[in-house]
């Protein structure tokens, strides 16, 4: 997959000598894609199938930092970091991403003066845009706007429906609100099995009342779910690990505390950083329990199912 930070970046490396892609046409889709969610999935699904039919080249537009954080100057809390959106869209089967620096310059474009100097010269020749998506200053760019640019262009716009699970529509903020109540299962609407991950820098490492490997830990500016206490994967190089992770709110600290402990009293604790996947919410199995013996026995149980049914 081809990446790069400009259109002429990427234009070079797709017309490189010998590049598969040299000289074709481009089938785009565009948005913020915070989570690659199955909404976001729907998109690159349709941008690949149109792009093979179509022979054009597939290509995602993305932006960074989120739009809101320059026009407001704070943004809402991510789904997922930088790095794991983007390994994210590797795994969605387009052959290129271009992720553009998002500038107040960049929000005062009108959607002509977005689509003639950012996407024409990539050869667009078909969009593929979500049921709410709107382009350029002021959100002046919906559906309507783009499909008569495109008519005066030369490109045709498809627009999707929304993609609705358990009755609702999946959306970024939707999901927000489900972490936030604590919920981090592999079946929330729209995640379609992918775990909730955060990742942090190993702060103190030391041993909990179980003698088992405990960290705490400075977690990126991902979002965290709720206070509680959480059966988690833990990323430990290439293993990974049965873990309880606790996140709980610390007086005069701007975010919560994060605790990690490894369920294997023999495991090595990372002493930089770790990554965490969320499993299950521990206090929504028994919210009267606050036993940390309880929580150990649990977790393992409930790891060891987890990874009897992966295999």
């Amino acid at each position: 997959m081809f990446v790069a930070p400009s259109p002429q970046l990427l234009l070079a490396a797709l017309d490189a000598p010998h590049s598969p892609l040299a000289g074709k046409q481009a089938c785009i889709t565009i948005g913020n894609f915070d989570g690659v969610h199955a909404g976001h999935r729907a998109l690159m699904q349709r941008v690949h199938y149109k792009a093979a039919a179509m022979g054009c080249y597939s290509l995602v537009v993305t932006f960074w930092p989120h739009p809101l954080v320059v026009l407001r100057g704070q943004g809402p809390d991510l789904l997922v970091g930088r790095d794991e959106k983007m390994a994210l869209l590797r795994g969605c089967a387009v052959q290129a991403v271009l992720e553009l620096p998002f500038t107040h310059v960049l929000s005062a474009m009108s959607p002509r003066e977005f689509i003639c100097g950012l996407l024409m010269p990539l050869r667009l020749h078909h969009l593929v845009i979500g049921y709410d998506f709107c382009l350029g200053r002021n959100k002046e760019g919906n559906a309507a706007v783009l499909k008569a640019l495109g008519q005066e262009l030369g490109f045709s716009v498809e627009a999707l429906p929304a993609i609705k699970e358990q009755g609702a529509i999946v959306s970024s903020t939707r999901l927000r609100r489900c972490l936030s109540h604590g919920e981090v299962h592999e079946n929330m609407p729209g995640m379609h099995g992918h775990l909730h991950s955060l990742k942090g820098r190993v702060l103190h490492v030391s041993a909990n009342v179980q003698g088992l490997p405990s960290a705490c830990i400075e977690p990126d500016d991902v979002l965290l779910p709720s206070p509680g206490v959480y059966a988690t994967w833990a990323h430990c190089g290439d293993t990974l690990l049965p873990a309880l992770t606790y996140i709980h709110t610390a007086e005069g600290c701007r975010r919560p505390a994060v605790q990690a402990v490894l369920l294997d009293a023999e495991a090595h604790m990372p002493d930089d950083m770790l990554n965490i996947h969320f499993v299950q919410n521990l206090f929504s199995a028994s919210p009267s329990s606050n036993n940390i013996a309880w929580h150990i026995s649990t977790a393992r149980a409930l790891l060891a199912e987890k990874r009897k049914e992966a295999l």
